[in-house]
């Protein structure tokens, strides 16, 4: 079961792999949306703009066992929505996430965590898949979301655990929360990284945002982080 919360605060909406409802904070009503579930998949992220888009990530049971990565765009209403857009990630043939199969994603596990944000004034979309080690930069329109970069992490998994925009002067930079995993899928470490457009389509390694030397994790603070948020001051 995944949810978000428009940005006015007003309507709430929730999504599982068998139902889906929105629920009005001002009026406490809920409605049923009769539409979903979509056949064989698995919600895991979701965001919603202020123009009641939502952006929602999971997995579709395909051939075999297998579940694939797929994104809807969707026009929301309080009782209805529209499918605008989907992207499917299909990744190359010699890559090796070529190989990942994610045959529990059906289930709900820290392995298969997405995570999606908007940043609603200029309509830009992070998705992370962390069983893919990978964060996806689309731009979004009324009608399509399309792909403008990807910035993948090695051969791991945990990247992109956590999403969010920073709106420092020539923003939105992207603000991602990489988890690291060692065999049998046990946390190693967790980093924060803040990124610039040409640090994002690089392949180039990037200095951490958090920890490191000068700003490290508080004493009292679980060293597995879980998510991270932003705000404007």
């Amino acid at each position: 079961f995944v949810h978000s919360i428009d940005p006015s605060g007003q309507i709430a909406y929730g999504f599982s792999s068998q139902f889906a409802f929105s629920y009005d904070l001002q009026t406490h009503s809920i409605n049923y949306l009769a539409q979903w579930p979509f056949a064989n998949f698995t919600p895991h992220a979701v965001d919603v703009s202020s123009s009641y888009v939502a952006i929602i990530a999971g997995f579709i049971n395909g051939t075999q066992n297998t579940y694939e990565p797929i994104i809807y765009m969707l026009q929301m209403n309080r009782s209805f929505f529209t499918i605008v857009d989907t992207w499917p990630y299909i990744p190359l043939n010699s890559s090796w996430q070529a190989t990942t199969s994610n045959r529990d994603a059906s289930s709900f596990t820290r392995k298969h965590i997405m995570s999606v944000s908007i940043h609603d004034n200029t309509s830009a979309v992070l998705v992370g898949m962390p069983s893919y080690n990978i964060v996806f930069w689309f731009s979004m329109t009324i009608t399509n979301l399309s792909l403008l970069a990807a910035r993948a992490n090695g051969y791991q998994r945990g990247y992109g655990q956590s999403l969010g925009w920073s709106d420092e002067d020539g923003g939105p930079y992207p603000v991602l929360l990489g988890n690291a995993y060692s065999f049998p899928y046990q946390w190693s470490s967790s980093t924060i990284y803040w990124f610039y457009w040409d640090q994002f389509i690089s392949d180039n390694p990037i200095m951490p945002m958090f920890p490191t030397v000068q700003c490290p994790l508080w004493v009292d603070l679980d060293q597995h982080l879980i998510t991270i948020a932003m705000s404007t001051l």
